[in-house]
């Protein structure tokens, strides 16, 4: 071979060595990209109408187990004013990794209510918060894997039903040999519940301020109102009633321990909510 010239069999061996690592770095990435979350649309609910277990995720067929989720909303069912936690509860001995995504939908695929992260460092939203899913540093587990999260009604009215889809893998970063599970949770509402308007009157907390022993709060309402503080798992710490409208209302605090909390106003017209934190 003269000097200066390259033959075509070296620019054939060239170009598929090339080929071949950017396909190992296309997979490399993928395989990033679900360890850190769950791609949009895989819970398995009629409107997704697929899980993690297809050929470009996942080999497999989804399998069904009941008691995945589970939520702190009473027998009576879901009133628009409070905030509930959901959990994500997934054993499979010998597992050491696992991941989820969940979300809250009707038979035709659109979200139902709010959610809102609990631990920001384990779990993220995507799909513009129609999903929820694990972070990287939220996949790793021993046997169990819990993940949690809150969730309030807003304007939904009905039932509610949460889809969820597990994942627990084998850590061998392929799509084989991974299992996965799903599971739904249908939430009634409370037959006695005043449900978030869509449109008309919204109330709105104004004014919000601390100072040594309560909270000054001052809203738009124009007429009885009920006042209730969350913890963020959901837990009522605090609930009173007010007939005063465009005052400020105060809140004693000296039943709750420093932290945060959702604060939240109801009215027979709409209903408001804000996060606090108690120092």
């Amino acid at each position: 071979m003269q000097a200066g010239k390259v033959s075509s069999q070296t620019v054939f061996i060239s170009v598929l060595l090339i080929s071949v690592l950017l396909l190992m770095s296309l997979f490399q990435q993928g395989l990033q990209a679900k360890t850190d979350g769950a791609p949009s649309g895989n819970t398995g609910s009629p409107g997704d109408d697929q899980t993690c277990a297809h050929v470009k995720c996942h080999t497999g067929t989804a399998q069904d187990r009941p008691g995945i989720i589970s939520s702190n909303v009473p027998e009576t069912g879901y009133r628009s004013d409070a905030v509930y936690t959901i959990t994500v509860f997934m054993i499979d001995t010998g597992i050491v990794k696992f991941g989820f995504q969940a979300s809250p939908q009707n038979l035709t695929g659109d979200k139902l209510g709010t959610m809102s992260i609990i631990d920001a460092d384990r779990t993220k939203f995507t799909g513009g918060g129609k999903y929820i899913t694990h972070k990287e540093a939220g996949t790793a587990a021993v046997d169990t894997a819990t993940w949690t999260f809150n969730w309030q009604s807003g304007s939904s009215t009905g039932d509610v039903t949460f889809y969820v889809a597990v994942n627990a893998t084998n850590n061998e970063e392929n799509a084989t040999g991974d299992k996965i599970y799903i599971d739904k949770l249908v939430i009634p509402e409370d037959p006695n519940n005043i449900p978030v308007p869509i449109n008309g009157f919204e109330l709105s907390i104004q004014q919000c301020w601390q100072v040594a022993d309560g909270w000054y709060l001052q809203t738009n309402a124009t007429g009885d109102c009920t006042v209730q503080i969350f913890s963020l798992s959901g837990q009522l710490m605090y609930t009173e009633q007010f007939s005063q409208g465009n005052e400020a209302f105060f809140i004693p605090n000296t039943q709750l321990p420093a932290g945060n909390y959702v604060m939240s106003v109801s009215s027979k017209q709409s209903f408001a909510a804000r996060k606090v934190m108690v120092w």
